[in-house]
């Protein structure tokens, strides 16, 4: 099941006894009980001049807090967050905090932990304090901070401060009351959206300053009006960029990716607000024209203000999937991204959550495309947007893309054998001075490799990025046979299992392109084999050489003297061993009895019966056949054939039963 694993996987397993029940979104996709359990907040209450509970904050004033908060959160989850998954303390059971001096919200990390040791908190849930403004940096207005320490279950411990009025006439309530749910939203996982946009000068920053906050100059932390991670007025709904980072919402579902370049296109989006997981709300473009991969998310927040928004993720990094970034317990900023399952995982150097955005590639400016059929235009000049059509909720995006100019010529294709221990190389394109990277089989090589044991049964892949001038293209190529380790050994082979089986083993050479099934195999080939199987023993040849037609020169010498050293052969008789003759099925039932009871000793088996019409008590090699069939290597058939020409297949398939029926 897809549901928001990014997000839940964190929040499961989090609990606090007690709360504050909270109604989820009536339209809202129905709740998994098995993703998420509770989400568990700590609250404390701290002062320095002494103030008490309700000088601080009022019952009601607190359970507002935590309602909007919760509210906010259970409509974005899109239903995977259950209407009682957080869990909170009690307004009675609140306590307060004395501080020895008026606190610092840069040290609410200590606060937290002093919290936690003084009230015995566990460490492992978000601590959430309110101050009032008075012990707190004596000036008026709302401000807050939020920590959480990374783990691979997504949200860990952290910390909030939240500085409080507690006059709902000192400032406008509802803006204020958005700030725990802003700041539970860094607990997690988000930074501040468009953090890189600044104000001019004069302008404040934050939804609270007179002017209201800049959005068309560089530096502003929260600058998205339309994004409670950019400004947190009116509990505006997560962008896409956010919502797929958490798992609310999976590519071909709530999200559509499109890679540069493509034809032009319309899509239609719903509202960004919508309460379903499910249905298209969010475009992701990936524009390929620049090394860094820029990304842009296109909503439709359907307001009087902007009724398309275009983000920019910033431009580093090159995994197709939304960055998070974090702060540890001692303030370190560590970026971290979700990988295609779900995990967690440090990606060094990427900052995104934070948005750069660009109107007719030319400076940072609003990221809205308003009302009056405005087209937004990427950095590169690649990738321009616009709306064409609006109803019900819906909105009709058009995207245009051009075509540049191709990196390469010619069409990648892959030469040579694609055998285990052969090399293949990739070829049929030109791409001038080009930087050229090359993944074989999902593994970054040179222009040549060389498959391995691994690749038994693959199709070998083969995938060039040419990159240039900042643009990147990719050209993907697929082997035309199947990898094996012989060429004449393929997967319809009637013994392809049992040679490839002895090839892993090192039994059999793979040193060549060709196994040669359908020839005989010979007596010092079979020596050869017994050899391997044995574990290729250490052993020196005798001074002289036992067989007349076996000298030391011979390419078997070492391995037929250690069969003849341990009495697996004898040799044909007349000091001769006929090396090059070729082996009969009986004697390759001999050669592995014999191997068998140097290796193990016999297995008990029956001679009392010949079970085989061509193998009669009065066979030379009676015994070895018969021990061959209780070992598995024959089967009660009428005949054996003990006395005709043992293929090199049929020898691997008689060899690899053995194998397979190991003495009991």
């Amino acid at each position: 099941m897809k549901l928001i694993p990014k997000l839940i996987s964190g929040l499961a397993g989090l609990a606090l006894a007690g709360g504050l029940a909270v109604g989820a979104t009536p339209e809202a996709e129905a709740y998994d009980p098995g993703v998420t359990t509770s989400i568990p907040l700590d609250f404390v209450f701290i002062t320095y001049d002494g103030y008490t509970k309700e000088q601080i904050l009022t019952e009601a004033l607190y359970n507002q807090y935590i309602q909007v908060t919760v509210d906010y959160w259970v409509r974005e989850a899109r239903g995977a967050i259950a209407p009682n998954a957080f869990q909170t303390t009690p307004y009675s059971q609140v306590p307060v905090m004395q501080l020895d001096a008026a606190c610092d919200s840069a040290n609410f990390r200590t606060y937290g932990a002093q919290a936690r040791q003084l009230y015995g908190l566990p460490s492992d849930r978000t601590t959430v304090l309110f101050a009032n403004v008075s012990d707190c940096d004596g000036t008026a207005g709302t401000s807050y901070r939020s920590s959480s320490s990374v783990s691979r279950a997504f949200i860990a411990k952290g910390y909030v401060i939240v500085r409080v009025i507690n006059n709902p006439n000192a400032i406008d309530l509802p803006d204020r009351l958005q700030v725990l749910a802003h700041e539970l939203g860094h607990q997690f996982g988000m930074n501040h959206a468009m953090g890189n946009v600044k104000c001019e000068a004069g302008y404040g920053d934050g939804p609270y300053w007179p002017e209201g906050p800049c959005v068309k100059k560089e530096g502003v932390v929260y600058a998205d009006r339309n994004n409670i991670m950019g400004t947190p007025d009116d509990f505006n709904p997560l962008n896409g960029f956010q919502k797929e980072a958490l798992g609310i919402i999976q590519p071909d579902e709530g999200v559509k990716v499109i890679q540069t370049p493509f034809q032009t296109q319309d899509i239609e989006i719903v509202r960004n607000d919508t309460t379903s997981r499910t249905a298209l709300q969010a475009i992701r473009v990936i524009d390929t024209t620049t090394e860094t991969r820029r990304e842009y998310s296109i909503d439709y927040p359907g307001n009087s203000v902007c009724k398309v928004e275009v983000l920019r993720s910033r431009p580093f990094g090159s995994n197709g999937y939304p960055i998070t970034s974090w702060s540890d317990a001692d303030g370190n900023f560590t970026p971290y991204r979700i990988n295609a399952s779900g995990s967690l995982v440090s990606n060094s150097g990427f900052y995104a959550d934070t948005f750069q955005v660009d109107q007719d590639g030319v400076s940072p400016y609003d990221p809205c495309l308003s009302p009056d059929g405005e087209r937004y235009v990427s950095q590169t000049g690649e990738v321009q947007v616009e709306m064409i059509s609006e109803s019900n909720g819906k909105a009709v995006i058009r995207l245009h893309s051009t075509q540049p100019t191709p990196i390469c010529t010619g069409t990648l294709s892959i030469a040579g054998v694609p055998n285990v221990g052969k090399e293949l190389t990739a070829k049929g394109l030109d791409c001038g001075t080009a930087a050229l990277s090359y993944s074989w089989n999902g593994s970054a090589s040179t222009a040549t490799y060389q498959p391995t044991k691994a690749d038994l049964g693959k199709t070998v892949s083969l995938t060039v990025t040419a990159s240039k001038d900042g643009r990147s293209e990719s050209f993907a190529a697929k082997s035309a046979r199947l990898v094996a380790y012989f060429t004449d050994v393929p997967k319809t082979q009637r013994f392809y299992t049992s040679v490839n089986a002895l090839a892993d083993l090192g039994v059999v050479s793979t040193s060549g392109e060709y196994f040669h099934p359908d020839r005989e195999v010979t007596r010092g080939e079979v020596a050869a084999y017994l050899y391997r199987l044995a574990g290729a023993p250490g052993f020196a040849r005798p001074a002289a050489a036992t067989f007349s037609d076996v000298a030391k020169t011979h390419t078997f010498s070492t391995e037929i003297e250690w069969a003849y050293s341990v009495g697996i052969t004898k040799g044909k008789g007349t000091g001769t061993y006929k090396p090059d003759d070729a082996v009969t099925r009986a004697e390759v039932a001999a050669f592995l009895h014999r191997l068998e009871l140097y290796l193990n000793g016999s297995r008990a088996f029956s001679t009392s019966t010949p079970h085989f019409t061509d193998v009669p008590k009065t066979h030379t090699l009676y015994w070895d056949v018969e021990w061959a069939l209780a070992a598995g290597i024959a089967t009660a058939n009428p005949q054996f054939h003990p006395d005709r020409a043992c293929l090199r297949d049929e020898f691997a398939a008689l060899t690899a039963r053995w194998l397979a029926n190991p003495l009991a």
